[in-house]
């Protein structure tokens, strides 16, 4: 049912409930209240919440990507494009956005971040979050440098650094674990899930680094 159909049913005495006002049960509208009432007077409703599409998981438009290249790699996807990068984060527009990302077993959270859209000069200036600003900040975080010395952090340190080109190797293994280690080779982008409590974080979902993938 689109929402060009309300001022139609409003003036409809089958959907109308007994103090005159307008009953409707919504099955297929996205992260929207499912149950609206409407005054008989006013023709305005509620805005659909949602997520953008490459921001989805299992969207077409969902972009595959491997948090564990370096920057200048990871840039250079075939998706970004102005056009995708600048696109809203979320309808409707948002200005900020918590976001966490949980630890490999799944069980607790390996870190946690807010963010807000940045200029061309890389100041925060109030503006809607975008695709871009959401998809840089989880890239940026999780190629934190951490300096652990767990033994699987390590091993999976020394596989990220392995998969690069032999040019980008020495760099890496300078620098060694990143936060993305933790992970354990959970550096694929699987899209992103708002919890149904609105003041919990969103959730990114990562998985394996498919076989197929090339770097």
């Amino acid at each position: 049912m689109t929402l060009e159909c309300y001022s139609y049913l409003a003036r409809c005495p089958e959907y109308k409930d007994g103090n005159g006002g307008l009953c409707l049960c919504i099955s297929r509208v996205p992260m929207a209240a499912k149950h609206l009432r409407f005054n008989n007077t006013v023709d305005v409703v509620a805005e659909v919440s949602r997520l953008a599409p490459a921001l989805t998981p299992h969207d077409p438009e969902c972009p595959q990507l491997d948090f564990s290249l370096p920057s200048s790699t990871f840039r250079q996807h075939t998706q970004f494009t102005l056009d995708f990068l600048n696109r809203a984060a979320h309808t409707p527009p948002l200005t900020e956005v918590d976001i966490r990302i949980l630890s490999a077993n799944g069980l607790s959270g390996l870190c946690a971040f807010r963010v807000r859209h940045r200029n061309q000069n890389g100041l925060y200036d109030g503006n809607t979050v975008t695709v871009g600003d959401v998809l840089t900040v989880i890239h940026r975080t999780l190629r934190e440098h951490d300096p652990s010395t767990d033994g699987d952090v390590l091993r999976s340190c020394n596989r990220r650094i392995s998969a690069l080109p032999a040019s980008a190797q020495r760099e890496e293994r300078a620098l060694g674990p990143r936060r993305i280690d933790h992970l354990l080779g959970k550096v694929f982008f699987n899209g992103i899930v708002i919890p149904a409590e609105s003041h919990r974080p969103w959730e990114v979902t990562l998985q394996d680094r498919p076989k197929t993938s090339s770097l």
